[in-house]
C-alpha cells in the first residue's frame, strides 16, 4: 500500500496599502461629532423630582457631577479629533493655522477642578446629613425632618447639608459654562484660522447655559415653597445639563462637522442613525417610531 504525498501550496497575497490617514479621518469625525452625546441620560422633569424626593437630592446630583464629566471628556476629544482632520487636511491650511487650532483645543481639555469641588460639596452634604442624625438620633421623626422640613439656623448640620448639596448643583453648572466658555474659544480660534475664505460661515460659538427651563423652575420653586430649598438647585442643574448637551453644544457640533466636510471635501461615513435628522433636536428615536417624540417630525412614512 502506498501513500501519496501531500500537496501543498502557497498564496502570495498582494500588500495592503495602509489606509489613508486624512480620509480615514475625513469620513469618520463629523459623523462622530454629528451624534448626540450618548451616556447623557436625562431624566424628564417629573421623574428627577421624584428621585429627588425619595433621595433628599443626593443621587441626582451624583448622577450631574457623573455626567457632567463624561459630557466634557467627550467635546473635548471631538474637538481634538477635529484639530487632527484639519491638520491632515491636504487643502493649503497653513502650519501657523494648524498650531492655533491646536492651542484652542487645550482650553477645552477637560477641567476637572470645579467638578472635583462640586464632588466634595457632595461628600460634605451627605457627611453633614450624617451628622444631623447623630446628634438628633436615628429616630423615623429626625429622618423625616431631616429629609423634608426646613433646617432651622440652630440646626448647623442640617443647615450645613443644604447649603452644601445646593452648591454641589450650582458648580456643577459653573462647570458647564466654564467648558462652553472652551468651546467658544475654540470657536473663535477656528474661524480665525480658517475664516470664511475657506469653505464656509464661521462657527456661531454655543451660549452659556442657565438652566431656565419653564417645566423645570416651576416645579424647582414648587419644592423650595414647600421648604425642600435644594429642589430648585437640582432643577436648575439638570435643566442646564439638559441644554449643554442637546441644545446649544449639539447645535454648534453639527455646524463644525458640516465645515470640516466642506474644508476636506470628503463624504462622511453615514449610519444608521437612531436619532431625528432634525439638527435642532437629535432626540432619540423608538425603533418602530413614525414621528419624533420630542419635534414631531415625521420619521418614515
Amino acid at each position: 500500500m502506498t501513500t501519496s504525498p501531500r500537496a501543498s501550496f502557497t498564496t502570495t497575497l498582494p500588500p495592503v496599502d495602509p489606509p489613508d490617514r486624512a480620509e480615514l479621518l475625513g469620513q469618520l469625525v463629523p459623523t462622530a461629532i454629528r451624534r448626540p452625546p450618548k451616556g447623557a441620560r436625562i431624566p424628564n422633569p417629573f421623574r428627577l423630582t421624584l428621585i429627588g424626593l425619595l433621595t433628599a437630592g443626593f443621587v441626582p446630583a451624583w448622577w450631574l457631577v457623573q455626567r457632567t464629566g463624561r459630557l466634557m471628556s467627550l467635546q473635548s476629544q471631538q474637538m481634538e479629533l477635529s484639530a487632527d482632520l484639519v491638520e491632515s487636511s491636504r487643502h493649503g491650511i497653513d502650519a501657523s493655522d494648524v498650531a492655533a487650532v491646536r492651542e484652542a483645543v487645550k482650553n477645552v481639555l477637560p477641567m476637572r477642578l470645579l467638578l472635583r469641588v462640586a464632588g466634595a460639596a457632595l461628600v460634605i452634604a451627605v457627611a453633614s446629613a450624617v451628622g444631623s442624625l447623630a446628634v438628633h438620633g436615628w429616630s423615623r421623626g429626625a429622618l423625616r425632618d431631616l429629609w423634608f422640613h426646613t433646617p432651622s439656623r440652630s440646626d448647623a448640620w442640617s443647615l450645613t447639608s443644604l447649603i452644601a448639596l445646593s452648591a454641589s448643583y450650582l458648580i456643577a453648572i459653573a462647570a458647564m459654562n466654564r467648558h462652553t466658555v472652551a468651546l467658544q474659544q475654540f470657536a473663535l480660534a477656528f474661524n480665525a484660522a480658517l475664516g470664511p475664505d475657506r469653505n464656509g460661515e464661521p462657527l456661531e460659538p454655543p451660549r452659556l447655559v442657565w438652566g431656565l427651563r419653564p417645566m423645570h423652575v416651576i416645579l424647582g420653586v414648587a419644592m423650595a415653597a414647600l421648604g425642600l430649598f435644594w429642589g430648585l438647585p437640582m432643577m436648575l442643574g439638570w435643566a442646564a445639563f439638559r441644554s449643554v448637551s442637546f441644545d446649544t453644544t449639539q447645535t454648534f457640533r453639527i455646524a463644525l462637522a458640516d465645515r470640516l466636510q466642506a474644508i476636506t471635501g470628503i463624504a462622511p461615513i453615514t449610519t444608521v442613525d437612531d436619532h431625528c435628522a432634525d439638527p435642532q433636536c437629535r432626540a432619540p428615536l423608538p425603533f418602530d417610531a413614525r414621528y419624533c417624540p420630542r419635534c414631531g417630525k415625521l420619521v418614515r412614512q
